[in-house]
């Protein structure tokens, strides 16, 4: 499985990754379970929360008495204090300043992260070096499984069909349409299921040529 194949020794060796994969599809409970997993000193936090949170995270997890200091201040008693393995969620959402301070920390911390594969600028850095692990959509054959799981979980009354064939193999999908919540866009296409838009295009093409032969014939 992946945990068994990528994930677990990775953790064991404290060789630093990253978890790639669409919205909803089970990175965030993947990194989790590396968290837990791990044996040495570790910290995990998300880039939704603001930098002070983080901040003030990482220096409670390393037994940093923050008192009074300020945020500077903070940094600099991290970055002197005990090396810790950092496991960051959310990743794809990191902030200017949070960015300039994980590079900071890259160079002497091993640091896993998870996140949709569109990162931005200011955490390329960090992301350098590290092994891409990608979550692909559970395999149609399992959906089934994974909708009476959810359907024994939560006691919803939505079909099961429905369930199996609109989340499309992702979990988070899933879950969604169980609870009747909100789901992820429909420009979120899993594996497979990509829409070709090529004919449309050619359509779109010979339309503009038989126009361009018709306003030339009216001269």
């Amino acid at each position: 499985t992946l945990l068994e194949k990528e994930i677990y020794p990775r953790i064991d060796s404290n060789t630093p990754f990253i978890i790639i994969g669409r919205r909803g599809i089970g990175k965030s409970a993947v990194l989790r379970w590396a968290f837990d997993n791990f044996k040495g000193k570790k910290v995990l936090v998300s880039c939704k929360d603001a930098y002070g949170e983080i901040i003030k995270k990482i220096a409670f997890e390393q037994g940093v008495v923050i008192g009074k200091m300020k945020l500077g201040e903070i940094e600099k008693e991290i970055i002197r204090g005990e090396k810790m393995t950092l496991f960051i969620d959310d990743c794809e959402k990191i902030t200017p300043k949070q960015a300039t301070f994980l590079i900071s920390l890259n160079e002497i911390w091993t640091i896993n992260l998870c996140g949709t594969d569109n990162f931005r600028e200011e955490i390329k850095r960090v992301l350098w070096g590290k092994q891409k692990i990608k979550i692909e959509s559970i395999e149609k054959s399992s959906r089934p499984l994974l909708a009476d799981e959810i359907i024994k979980a939560t006691g919803t009354t939505v079909m099961r069909s429905l369930i199996i064939n609109e989340s499309r193999g992702v979990p988070g999908r899933a879950w969604a349409i169980a609870r009747g919540e909100a789901l992820i866009e429909d420009d979120d296409y899993v594996n497979g299921e990509e829409v070709n838009i090529a004919p449309i295009l050619f359509l779109i093409m010979v339309i503009i040529m038989i126009t361009r032969v018709m306003a030339m014939g009216l001269g």
